[in-house]
């Protein structure tokens, strides 16, 4: 028997628990919070970015984000023909953020009902995907760190593109080149690049309320379903919570 249920924000959106494969779930805002120092990870990164190229002094703004940092800079080089400091600045800024995610993720830990969540679906037979910006020194640690690898079936991480989320195709092909289907997947994340990023594929999003956007903003962005915490992704699934 098919459970349908309705989508938080109401309208069309249904959800089928039967026909759901895959779920793809984000890591910082999700599943752990990582306090990052942004401040200091901004001004160590425009540093760099001004060393590489002679930006002009306002170019950047503190209020920017990194990922905001890169595509400005990339952006600007590719239109003015210097497209050779790109893989420079991709190498650099991944530095950088490795260094700040690292030091957060020494000091973080796993939101309340994660692990058993993680448990009870690969238990029910549900592929669960991790699908991340952060880099991959501050993911292995973490997986090791509170011994969650084994519940992921792949981890995508920062590694070829430090924006890589903007560009929905690196996720599709992914998903292709491991026979996995987008609409039969639920894409779980705490910004509104997740969700742009699971509409652009063609898969359901979930919006969750424990990281960046809050609730307004990832209706905004168009979220078929929104939930307060991790575990309240069992009922969207047909899973009796355990806890």
């Amino acid at each position: 028997m098919n459970h349908i249920f309705t989508s938080v924000l109401g309208g069309s959106y249904t959800l089928d628990p039967d026909n759901i494969k895959t779920i793809i779930t984000d890591l910082d805002g999700t599943l752990v919070e990582l306090r990052i120092d942004y401040k200091n990870a901004k001004n160590e990164s425009i540093k760099m970015l001004e060393g590489i190229y002679p930006f002009s002094n306002d170019f950047f703004s503190n209020i920017n984000t990194l990922s905001q940092m890169y595509e400005r800079s990339t952006e600007f080089l590719r239109n003015i023909g210097c497209d050779s400091f790109i893989h420079e600045i991709n190498i650099k800024m991944s530095r950088i953020a490795d260094k700040y995610e690292m030091d957060a993720a020494r000091r973080t830990s796993i939101f309340p009902g994660v692990l058993s969540s993680l448990k009870q679906l690969r238990g029910a037979g549900i592929e669960v995907i991790l699908f991340t910006v952060n880099g991959e020194s501050s993911v292995d640690y973490l997986l090791r760190r509170f011994d969650i690898r084994d519940y992921f079936t792949y981890v995508f991480h920062r590694k070829l593109m430090f924006n890589f989320k903007h560009y929905p195709n690196c996720l599709s092909y992914s998903l292709k080149k491991n026979g996995i289907d987008p609409k039969r997947t639920l894409i779980v994340g705490d910004s509104v690049i997740d969700i742009m990023c699971g509409k652009a594929i063609g898969a359901k999003t979930i919006g969750i309320t424990t990281g960046m956007s809050d609730y307004e903003q990832l209706k905004k962005t168009g979220a078929d379903f929104i939930i307060k915490n991790f575990q309240e992704l069992l009922s969207l699934v047909q899973i009796d919570s355990k806890d």
